[in-house]
């Protein structure tokens, strides 16, 4: 019995709900896995809920003890809860797979370390999506910016945690799909190194790009919450490593990812850095100063580097962020509909996929083996050359996203092609399997949200979430 101790449901936010009484007595694992509902009055007005949530009703009591005690969490409608049915983002998806045998290890881990489960999220259908737009559950609101969309896959999840109405929110990342959200909305973001976290009891998507991801409002609780979950590195002989924690990152400005940002946003990060006041407005210089002024305010011999420029690179034609995000495009469809293609063929009329979900779909059919072996050898190309400028200790910095999050109601079109520019930057940790930090550090517009990303070395997880954690003491305390 791993939680033997009484169990008290504690910190559920009034947003989403009065609180629950105590739950009294001494529960084991297995009846704790079992997922508690409350009556119909549980559940939150639209309007209070902000559209996060496909059940806000779901409640799953976590330890009495553990490093996570009294915190809550939202999860998002992709992790398998004991004895419930997971939706994926599609009605269709709920209605055809059978409720789970157990809990996912991911959640299994947050309920021992303390923490207890309140609401399950919404998402983009099948996860295959950056905006956060549902044509089935809606769209939740960006509580940063209501007149924009939230971002996705994870939208629910990161509005649940922007809105306060819990502490940690899990998502899931493959092209994006914590990063973004967590710069639209103005929170933390965390993409594991693949592999880090535990997938299983997860619906997969790019199984070789699948990451289990994190939303906080603290750079310390994602550190925090982050040691609880990240599976340990062994050396040869099995035994974990150590970390030094006494060194810091080296780090590296990859004028390629500043040049996809828009000016204003440049700025505003090299302001940000700089300690500047966040929603101060910022003037929009050339996007070539904004990278030289957010290396001088680094410090530590910050390095503006062209990491595009190889020969390498240009002689497999590999040489733009275009290319790395066309490379990404072709090895992650061909794997999602390798993982998804069977259902979706058979289910495709009746779970009746919206705008710019069913075209991807119907481009990821049309990968072919050919088109897939040449983009595996170009995957390989760029994920060598990534590890090769981080070394042991390099860290990428740059604008998480190009700007502030897009309007609700833009264009498909125009989605597309933001969506284009996300993945540029977005397809750097993708490639090369890394870990990769958003902090809300600076603001655009009279305030709209845009995050400042760490990009560490593979297994360096913990490394960025130090630094994040320095940053915000020394430019935002507010933060930490």
């Amino acid at each position: 019995d791993r939680c033997s101790s009484q169990m008290a449901l504690r910190g559920v936010r009034p947003s989403i709900g009065p609180a629950l009484s105590v739950l009294r007595g001494h529960w084991p694992s297995y009846a704790r896995s079992v997922a508690m509902r409350t009556s119909a009055a549980m559940t939150a007005p639209k309007d209070m809920d902000l559209g996060a949530y496909i059940d806000p009703s779901l409640r799953v009591a976590g330890c009495a003890t553990g490093p996570l005690a009294g915190r809550t969490v939202a999860i998002k409608d992709l992790f398998d809860i004991q004895g419930q049915r997971t939706g994926f983002g599609n009605p269709r998806w709920r209605e055809t797979h059978p409720p789970a045998l157990a809990n996912a290890v991911v959640i299994q881990q947050l309920l021992d370390a303390g923490a207890s489960i309140v609401g399950r999220t919404n998402l983009d259908e099948l996860a295959y999506s950056l905006n956060g737009e549902n044509i089935h559950s809606g769209t939740p609101t960006n509580p940063a910016a209501p007149d924009r969309i939230p971002g996705g896959s994870s939208s629910g999840s990161a509005v649940a945690c922007a809105a306060g109405h819990v502490d940690v929110a899990l998502g899931s990342d493959t092209g994006g799909s914590v990063r973004t959200p967590a710069s639209y909305c103005g929170v933390f973001g965390l993409r594991p190194s693949h592999g880090r976290i535990s997938l299983v009891g997860a619906r997969p998507l790019a199984p070789s790009f699948d990451t289990t991801g994190l939303f906080t409002r603290s750079a310390t609780l994602l550190r925090d919450v982050a040691s609880v979950l990240l599976i340990p590195q062994l050396d040869t002989s099995g035994n974990p490593i150590v970390r030094s924690t006494s060194s810091s990152c080296r780090w590296i400005l990859p004028v390629e990812v500043w040049d996809l940002s828009l000016p204003g946003t440049a700025a505003a990060m090299a302001a940000a850095l700089a300690g500047s006041v966040p929603n101060a407005t910022v003037t929009s210089p050339s996007i070539g100063n904004a990278i030289e002024a957010a290396a001088a305010a680094l410090g530590r011999d910050a390095v503006v580097m062209k990491i595009l420029d190889n020969p390498a690179l240009v002689a497999a034609g590999v040489d733009t962020l275009a290319d790395w995000a066309e490379v990404f495009r072709v090895c992650q469809a061909s794997e999602i509909w390798e993982a998804l293609g069977g259902w979706v063929a058979e289910n495709r009329a009746e779970a009746k996929f919206g705008p710019g979900i069913a075209e991807r779909f119907i481009a990821a059919e049309l990968i072919t083996s050919q088109q897939r072996d040449d983009a595996i050898a170009k995957w390989t190309l760029i994920r060598d050359h990534v590890a090769s400028i981080l070394g042991s200790d390099g860290c990428f910095v740059f604008p998480t996203a190009p700007g502030a999050a897009p309007f609700l109601g833009t264009p498909g079109p125009e989605l597309n092609d933001w969506r284009r520019r996300l993945l540029g930057g977005n397809a750097i940790a993708g490639l090369a399997q890394c870990p990769q930090v958003s902090i809300p550090l600076g603001s655009v517009s009279g305030g709209l949200p845009v995050g400042l990303s760490i990009v560490g070395r593979v297994g360096g997880d913990m490394d960025i979430l130090d630094e994040a954690v320095t940053l915000c003491e020394r430019l935002r305390p507010d933060l930490v």
